[in-house]
C-alpha cells in the first residue's frame, strides 16, 4: 500500500514541477518582457514629441524673419544704411570711495579713522 501512495506523490511532485516550469516560469519572464515593452513605447513617445519639437524649431529658425531677428539680437548686425547705437552702463561717480574692508582688524580701523593720523 505504501508503494502506490509514494508512487502517487512523486508523480504528483513531477507534474507540479512540470506545471511550474511550463507555466509560472514563463510568465514571469512574460510579464517582465510586457513591462518592458511599456517603458519602451512610452520611452518612444516621449521622444517622438521631443522630436516633433526639434522639427518645428527647425523650420522656424530657417525663415528670414527669425534670422534677421537673431541677427540682431545675438551679433549686433544692421541693414545697410541703418546706425547701431550700444547703451552703456552709467560709470560709477568719482567721489564714491572704496568701503572699509570688514576683514581688518579692530586696531587697524581705529589706527585709519582717527583724523589726525592721516
Amino acid at each position: 500500500m505504501k508503494a502506490p501512495r509514494i508512487l502517487a506523490l512523486s508523480l504528483a511532485s513531477v507534474v507540479l514541477s512540470g506545471v511550474l516550469f511550463l507555466f509560472v516560469l514563463p510568465g514571469r519572464t512574460y510579464l517582465a518582457q510586457q513591462r518592458s515593452l511599456a517603458a519602451a513605447e512610452t520611452r518612444f513617445r516621449v521622444l517622438s514629441n521631443e522630436n516633433h519639437k526639434l522639427d518645428q524649431q527647425i523650420q522656424h529658425l530657417q525663415t528670414d524673419a527669425e534670422i534677421e531677428r537673431l541677427a540682431r539680437q545675438q551679433y549686433g548686425l544692421v541693414k545697410p544704411g541703418e546706425q547701431a547705437f550700444a547703451i552703456l552702463p552709467p560709470a560709477r561717480a568719482a567721489t564714491e570711495t572704496a568701503p572699509v574692508s570688514s576683514h581688518r582688524g579692530v586696531w587697524y580701523r581705529i589706527w585709519h579713522a582717527l583724523p589726525f593720523w592721516n
